[in-house]
This record gives structure tokens, sequence and C-alpha cells, in this order.
């Protein structure tokens, strides 16, 4: 199924969401954490972003994050898969492999309500999936501990791709990790600041602006702890699983997103957004057909075509906004 051209707009918060083609390699260690945010260090530093929270399923990622740039969302996304992708591939010891499916689904959150609903059904993952029976006991990397503090920076190393080397196969030992983790710190490269900022969206909408942080967090982690326990039928708790398996793992991935282009509690303001999207991706399409036949005309703003090509910036109309 082809997928829609890519509208980002300044200012208001999208759900990013892409999978792995096989297998399940983020595992819960640490030398892959290291990894890991270096390389979204790197990425934030070099296109900015505003993340709000993240996490790391075995084989698919969720990130919720505010639009500072428009033009900056495809090369964030683009850094980050490509990166991952080669460090992942050489950690295997795969060549000429697509490591992630292509695409992503991105739509734009309209509503505070909305956010918070797809806030809790991130941090729900690991329950869905019976990996653990809370999110705060979940063991692969997320940003549930800047959920409770506040905003964060932290500051990541961006280890080259040439100092990381195929793993042993089979389950690593915890001195093997622990002496690999050691390894990618003290590796030579350049430092970055991981800046997480959880509370950040509440400014995107007419309707929260001057919510009180303590409030919405209070209601919030009540929420959650009351859907973790309808999801485990408030049952025992029970650990994380193991985190020296293989990241070869077999596993072949069916997840492909409904490529959904916005969200929202508001069924009025949901249709009048994807209408006034339709109009314009009408327009884009035509102007990139134009563009390959050496016809120049204006392409409406926001727009970024499969493939990455971008076309220009956007200012939301207030009717989108709750």
């Amino acid at each position: 199924m082809p997928e829609n051209p890519k509208l980002f707009i300044n200012n208001i918060p999208i759900e990013i969401c892409t999978s792995v083609q096989r297998g399940l390699p983020f595992v819960h260690a640490k030398y892959m954490e290291i990894l890991l945010k270096g390389i979204l260090a790197a990425a934030q530093s070099m296109f900015p972003m505003t993340i709000c929270h993240f996490i790391f399923m075995a084989n698919h990622i969720h990130l919720l994050a505010i639009v500072n740039n428009p033009e900056d969302v495809p090369r964030f996304m683009d850094y980050f898969k490509s990166e991952t992708g080669h460090v992942l591939n050489r950690l295997m010891g795969t060549t000429g492999q697509s490591f992630w499916i292509s695409g992503y689904d991105s739509p734009s959150i309209l509503s505070a309500e909305k956010f918070l609903e797809r806030m809790e059904y991130l941090y729900l993952n690991p329950v869905e999936a019976e990996i653990a029976s809370s999110c705060r006991l979940y063991k692969g990397l997320n940003t549930f501990e800047s959920l409770l503090q506040g905003d964060t920076i932290e500051r990541h190393r961006r280890v080259g791709r040439n100092l990381v080397n195929e793993l042993p196969h089979g389950n690593l030992s915890k001195s093997f990790q622990s002496e690999l983790a050691n390894s990618f710190l003290e590796a030579e490269g350049l430092d970055y600041e991981l800046r997480i900022e959880p509370w950040a969206w509440l400014s995107c909408y007419e309707e929260s602006c001057e919510w009180e942080v303590e409030a919405v967090q209070k209601r919030f982690l009540s929420k959650l702890v009351e859907s973790e326990k309808r999801i485990q039928g408030r049952g025992p708790d029970f650990p994380s699983k193991p985190t020296n398996q293989d990241i070869r793992t077999p596993y072949n991935s069916k997840r492909r997103g409904l490529k959904m282009i916005c969200l929202s509690d508001c069924p009025k303001q949901r249709s009048a957004f994807i209408s006034t999207f339709k109009i314009l991706a009408n327009l884009a399409r035509t102007a990139y057909q134009q563009s390959k036949l050496g016809i120049r005309i204006v392409p409406p703003p926001g727009f970024f075509l499969p493939g990455g090509a971008l076309l220009a910036n956007v200012v939301l109309p207030s009717i989108f906004l709750l």
C-alpha cells in the first residue's frame, strides 16, 4: 500500500511508530542502551525535535514528540533509522539487508486528551505484551523515569560504526555484556545531549496550556495503575524477561501500522483535518508530478512526499486546535 504524503506542522505533537524487518534485536541490556541513546542524542542535536516520551519494544519503537521545524522530522528519522540499521546489522553480522520496514507512521495529535491517551498506550506496551507487570518494572529503553522526574538532559557517546563488531551467537553472559558496555563508554566518539521534556506538549493545546504539571502527572499515573491492574487482572508481579537473549532471535514482523493521518478525541476536528489534508495532498502530488516534467509550480506548505522530497513548512490553521 502506498504511503500517504507526510504532513508535519510546527508546534503540533506527533506519534512516530516503526518496526524492524525481522528478529527481536532491542534486548534489555546496557550495551544496547548506550548505542541507542547515542544515536538518539546525535539525531536530536543535528535535527532538533522536542522528545516527550519513547519506548523501545523488542522489535519496534513508539515516540511522542513535538515538531519544531517540519523540515527536521524526516531528517531525524532518516538519520535514526540509517544509523541504528548499520549498528544493529554489524552486531548481528548481517550485510545487505534492510533492518527497518519501509517508512513509519507519524499522525498528528490534535488534542490534549488524545495525547494523554497515546502516552498511556505507549507505557502500557510491555504490560499488554506480558513482558512486565508494570511499566515501572520494564527494563527496556524508555522514558518512564523522565515522566516521574520532569525534564532531563543527559550526555551520551555516539559510538562509531567501525567500533561495533558482531556479537557471539547464543545468550550472552553478564560479564560479557558488562565488558562490552564499558568498551562502548570508553570508545572514541562525540558526546551529544539527549533532552527529554515529558510535559512540553501541554503548551501545544489551548485546552491544556494552563494545566498544572503536578496535577496532570498525578492523574495520569493513577490512570496508568488502574489500566495495569485491568490488564493483569490484579495478578502478582512478575519480573521482566531475561536480558541476555541473542539479538538474532528469529521473528518475522507483521507490523505495518495503520498509516493514520491524525489523532483526536473530537470527530469534527479529525474530519476537518483529514479533509484539508486530502486537498493539500492532491495539490502536493500534482506539484510533484509537474516538477518531474520540468514545470515549476508552487506546492502547498508543510508536505513531504514519499521518498523524503521536501516541499515547505506550514502554519497550522487554528480550526485544528482544541
